[in-house]
Order: structure tokens, then sequence, then C-alpha cells
């Protein structure tokens, strides 16, 4: 009965969700535009958190809750190093969730190609920010986007933002990770600091394809302890953040 009610509610709900969340794209992807040139960085900054606070105010309106477990040290707040924060990947609502909470890192994010055209909002961020923009067909290619994008967050103390599973996990649970954008991060950044965070819940949203939004899901973040990198045993790391990672997710559901 109360699985019945949430999708009730988020049937009920849904064409004021999806009026307010297309809304926020459309909107939004002129002022992201105007603030870049009009502003600068700074600018840009403040009207692509003004989009992602949109997005999260989209799910408020049906009820969801967001949690965060944990805090950033001060070390991390004042980015004294390069920053790799590698998550596990549940919904597209992970990047806006991401870009909030951690709003104080300016997380820039690896992503596919195709989402840089044409997608109002999203793409003009994704290129404003200088993501990874990579292409899953070309191994060699996107390969080397990851190790530039690595280069230029290594040279500017900023936050890469890295989801290994590869694609969402649609059903909660956590896949196998693909080591290969992971080891290049950590190889080109040797005096990074790694950041396991973990996303629970996001999935949810997505089990009817956003028609309806079951009302009133939980979303949890949980920051885990910053590690530094170990550039002489890389593989070996990238096997360990795995398993911290799917350790910390099995602690936020219990």
């Amino acid at each position: 009965m109360k699985e019945f009610l949430k999708i009730a509610l988020g049937f009920a709900l849904l064409p004021l969700f999806w009026c307010f969340f297309a809304s926020t794209f459309i909107v939004c992807h002129p002022l992201i535009w105007l603030a870049d040139r009009l502003g600068g960085y700074t600018a840009y900054r403040q009207a692509l958190l003004f989009m992602n606070h949109l997005v999260l105010c989209s799910l408020r309106l049906v009820g969801s809750r967001f949690v965060v477990n944990g805090s950033l040290s001060e070390a991390i707040i004042k980015k004294e190093c390069p920053i790799i924060v590698v998550s596990n990947h549940q919904s597209m609502f992970d990047i806006p969730l991401i870009i909030v909470l951690l709003a104080k890192l300016e997380p820039r994010f690896i992503s596919k190609i195709e989402l840089a055209k044409g997608i109002p909002g999203i793409s003009i961020a994704l290129r404003k920010m200088r993501a990874a923009l990579i292409d899953r067909s070309d191994r060699l290619s996107a390969l080397k986007s990851i190790a530039d994008f690595a280069t230029d967050i290594n040279r500017t103390n900023g936050c890469a933002v890295i989801f290994p599973e590869g694609t969402r996990a649609k059903n909660g649970v956590i896949k196998p990770f693909k080591l290969g954008g992971l080891e290049i991060l950590l190889k080109n950044m040797p005096t990074a600091k790694i950041l396991p965070i973990t996303i629970n819940g996001s999935w949810r949203l997505n089990r009817y394809n956003l028609c309806p939004l079951p009302f009133g899901e939980l979303i949890t973040l949980t920051i885990g302890k910053a590690i530094d990198v170990d550039s002489q045993n890389v593989v070996n790391q990238c096997l360990e953040v795995e398993k911290i990672i799917k350790q910390m997710l099995l602690t936020s559901s219990a």
C-alpha cells in the first residue's frame, strides 16, 4: 500500500515536475551563456549552480529528500592539491547532486561526447566547464581525452569526477568498475587526493523511466575519507578504491 501511494502521488505531481524540470533547462541555457560572456568564469559557476539547484528543486516537488553523510576536510575544501572524486552511478540526477553538494570543489566531469550537443543547459555547461568529452566507440581517443583532462586538472588543482562503472546501475546494485579511466587519472595526477563518495537511492527515481517519479524518495550522498594517490601502485589502488566504495554503499543501505 505504501508503494501504491508513492506511485499515485508521483503521478498526481508529474505535470508539475515536468513543467518545472523542462523550464529549468530552457531558461538556464541562455543564462549560462550570458553569464559566461558578460561575467566570466565566476558568473558562469553561479549560473551553473543555479541551474542544478533548480533540478534538485524539481525533485523536491515530488517529495524527494537529500541527506549528506560525512564532511570534507579543510585541505580538500581549500583545494591544496588536485582532487579525484570517485563515485558510483545510479541515475542522471547524480550529477546535479554532486555539483550542488560539492560546490566548493567546482567539480568537472568525464562525460560521453553525445551529451555535448543539442541538450539545453546541459551541453553548454559541459563545454564551459571543460569536461572530458569521450567517444566510447574510440577507446584510444577516449583515453587520450581523459589524459588531457587529468593534466589540466592537475595543473589547476581542480576536481575531476569519474564514475568508473561507466554506466548507471539502474537497480542500485553497483557494477564492476572499468578501471582504464581511473588508472589514467591516477597516473597523471600523482599529487592528488582520491575522494570516494557514494550515492544511494537515486536509482529509485528512474524505476518507471520518470513516469512517474515515486513520491518521497530518500537520496543519500556519503563522503568517504580522502586517500593519497599511490602512483607506483595504480592498479591495486584502483581495486582498493572499488572495494571502499562498495563497502560505503553497503553501509549506507543498512
